[in-house]
């Protein structure tokens, strides 16, 4: 019994050094292999400065650390690189996988990443490089449990080209958590871009305006629905929140989404995310007064034209006034109560009815109240 013993703890002891030995010394051929295989399965050209994989410092965590990634396209897209980070690192929990037979993935992290997408008028991405279509998915009830304690993506930019469409994102920072339990996926996550800048036909919509979009969510890919918990968007200082859900398993998409702002949020947050084309410039623009906004949409988007979904969404200002400082006149006496309903179908059964109006300008002024109803027919 003292030899079994003494057999299985030296059985052990090398099966544990071997795990961590094996990244040191077979390090130089497994880098090269990682490479060869990626640049097999990707029509890309795949390269990185170095790879460091570490589990004797960080035991019971594997980590490894890609530096100086860069995936080029080939063919049509040569020369345009898709996608380059300063550096890739993420940490893997070794005896939860063991043990536990679920994947803890401690932290990925990201280091300036930059993307780059590019769509031409055939169509075609540069995306698209997958060489071999991925093999089928594991069965959802013996697949692995998946957990990813902290993600994160800093000082990244995106770029997105297609005729007509250019979207540039910059100083963009993202972090988060996720969960995957067979066909159900959690995942909670906040992004901030500092600059976000698109344009649409020629025309300037947004200039490096901020933007924020925080996520709480549950993706259930076998029942194909998502569901918000919660959800917020932020386009430069106007910000709208709420919660819902989107199915997509019949002909159609079913929506059942609510959003609003904050209650009397001040007038300039509503401008600042007026499209710049129409706006002008913000900086040192003067406002005064209140604004508030709520909207819902429920029911079924498609599969027909006419499918419309029924939705509401409510508009209210009250004594607004502003100025930009490169104008003689300004903007006063702003209020506005409106209201648009429609109860789903075809959208000659909306309805608008702005019970308020005012405005003025210099000498100008207008006021009155509005209904707009059969839009399409008249």
């Amino acid at each position: 019994m003292k030899f079994i013993v003494f057999g299985l703890f030296g059985l052990v002891a090398l099966v544990v050094a071997g795990a961590l030995l094996v990244p040191i010394l077979f390090r130089d051929q497994i880098v090269e292999r990682v490479r060869w295989e990626l640049n097999q399965q990707l029509d890309a050209t795949v390269s990185f400065a170095e790879v460091d994989v570490s589990l004797l410092s960080t035991f019971p965590t594997l980590t490894a650390e890609v530096t100086g990634l860069s995936i080029a396209g080939k063919g049509d897209f040569a020369g345009i690189t898709l996608f380059s980070a300063e550096s890739v690192a993420a940490g893997l929990d070794i005896v939860a996988l063991v043990f536990e037979r679920s994947i803890i993935v401690e932290s990925i992290s990201v280091q300036r990443p930059e993307v780059h997408v590019v769509i031409d008028e055939d169509e075609r991405a540069n995306y698209d490089i997958v060489e071999h279509e991925p093999s089928a998915a594991q069965d959802a009830d013996e697949a692995l449990a998946l957990r990813i304690e902290r993600y994160e993506i800093s000082r990244g930019s995106i770029s997105y080209e297609e005729p007509g469409i250019d979207v540039t994102l910059a100083a963009l920072d993202h972090q988060g958590r996720a969960e995957l339990v067979g066909s159900v996926q959690t995942l909670v996550s906040e992004t901030t871009v500092g600059a976000l800048t698109v344009e649409l036909g020629r025309i300037r919509y947004l200039k490096e305006a901020k933007a924020r979009v925080s996520i709480n969510a549950v993706l259930d890919t076998s029942g194909e629905r998502l569901m918000l918990r919660a959800l917020e968007v932020a386009v430069n200082e106007l910000a709208l929140a709420g919660a819902g859900s989107v199915a997509w398993g019949g002909d159609g998409t079913d929506l059942d989404i609510e959003l609003a702002s904050e209650k009397k949020l001040p007038i300039k947050a509503l401008i600042s995310a007026i499209p710049n084309a129409y706006a002008g410039d913000f900086a040192g623009l003067k406002g005064s007064g209140t604004f508030s906004a709520t909207g819902k949409i429920k029911g079924q988007l498609g599969p027909e034209e006419a499918d419309i979904p029924s939705f509401s969404a409510k508009v209210d200002i009250r004594n607004g006034a502003f100025k930009y400082p490169d104008l003689p006149l300004g903007v006063s006496e702003l209020s506005l109560d409106a209201n648009a309903q429609h109860p789903g179908g075809n959208l000659d059964k909306m309805r608008v009815d702005v019970s308020r109006y005012s405005v003025a300008a210099g000498k100008s002024h207008a006021r009155g109240r509005l209904t707009l109803a059969k839009p399409l027919s008249g």
